[in-house]
């Protein structure tokens, strides 16, 4: 393992770890339910700091914004599928500049606020409760690109870019925002749950701009999220207490960034380890074993709608190439 590698793990076990600090006050001054919403602003604003500073701080207010609006029309099926298709549209055509392996984070971590709001103690009206989520999510971003920033100062490390073309990247918005809106339109109206949350999840991962990344990412997904929800069983039979799942969710997560990110490794090494971590942080004591179960079913159904779609975009680019292919004499 070169220097390089070591000093990218270090940097980002440090960062998730100062992630934990507005966690810990946030529960502390009795809102535990914005501790995790605040982890979620954090990894958004680690991954677009990869990129760069700007598009860390960018991400991480965009997210904050996202956040509250979701939070506010998720009793609304058809209005929280339009306004989440909207959101992801927007993020996904970000591939033109080669960002939406950054910017479809904002979208993947606000399934959860959108199909499961997270509870904010002693606030009745919903427009507070809202703006303290997106608050919680822009701040916990900012903190750690604050603490990237102070720590690191102009040595920062980058990840390259792969922009899309303009054709390309507005056909994938155009895909995804409609498929994962129509997704959320259903689950608000029918499954508004965390079970819900993972179908959303699983959509925004597994579309990609080029249908062969879709293809490969698809079973390797598939293959990782049942390898690591093998390895979730013990660790969610642990006697853990809600905080302390969330922090151990925290260093399952900074192992996934670690893999992902840090050691390059194939994406099936990535999702083992985010599994067991997102099972963890986003749930309770009482419901990590239906947790597990609902994310193995949402990855089933997920893995399927992509594989149609794939096939689909597929034929359809084979009808259009023998269409438009040049007669031969």
């Amino acid at each position: 393992m070169n220097k390089k590698t070591v000093r990218k793990i270090v940097i980002l076990s440090l960062l998730n770890l100062a992630a934990l600090i507005p966690a810990v006050l946030l529960t502390m001054f009795g809102q535990p339910g914005l501790a995790s919403p605040t982890i979620s602003g954090a990894i958004v604003a680690v991954v677009g700091t990869l990129i760069s500073v700007r598009l860390g701080v960018t991400l991480a207010l965009a997210a904050g914004v996202a956040a509250f609006a979701l939070t506010l029309v998720s009793p609304y099926p058809l209005l929280g599928g339009i306004t989440f298709g909207l959101i992801t549209a927007v993020a996904a055509y970000t591939a033109r500049r080669g960002l939406h392996s950054a910017a479809m984070l904002v979208p993947i971590f606000l399934s959860i606020v959108l199909a499961s709001p997270p509870s904010v103690s002693g606030v009745q009206s919903p427009v507070v409760g809202a703006a303290l989520v997106g608050t919680a999510i822009a701040l916990g971003g900012l903190w750690v690109v604050l603490v990237w920033r102070v720590v690191l100062g102009s040595e920062l490390p980058s990840m390259p870019v792969q922009p899309v073309g303009p054709r390309t990247s507005a056909v994938y918005a155009g895909v995804a925002g409609v498929v994962v809106g129509a997704a959320a339109w259903l689950i608000l109206g029918v499954d508004s749950s965390q079970g819900g949350a993972w179908l959303l999840v699983t959509l925004l991962v597994l579309l990609q701009p080029d249908p062969h990344d879709s293809w490969v990412k698809t079973w390797q997904r598939l293959g990782g999220t049942l390898l690591g929800g093998l390895l979730a069983i013990p660790v969610i039979l642990l006697p853990l207490g809600d905080f302390a799942g969330l922090v151990v969710g925290v260093v399952f997560l900074t192992l996934a960034l670690i893999v992902r990110y840090a050691m390059k490794r194939p994406y099936w090494q990535y999702v083992t380890p985010l599994t067991v971590g997102i099972v963890l942080m986003d749930s309770t004591v009482g419901d990590r074993a239906r947790m597990e179960i609902d994310r193995m079913e949402a990855t089933l159904v997920g893995v399927a709608v992509v594989i149609v779609i794939t096939l689909a975009i597929k034929a359809g680019i084979t009808v259009w190439e023998r269409a438009h292919r040049e007669p031969t004499t």
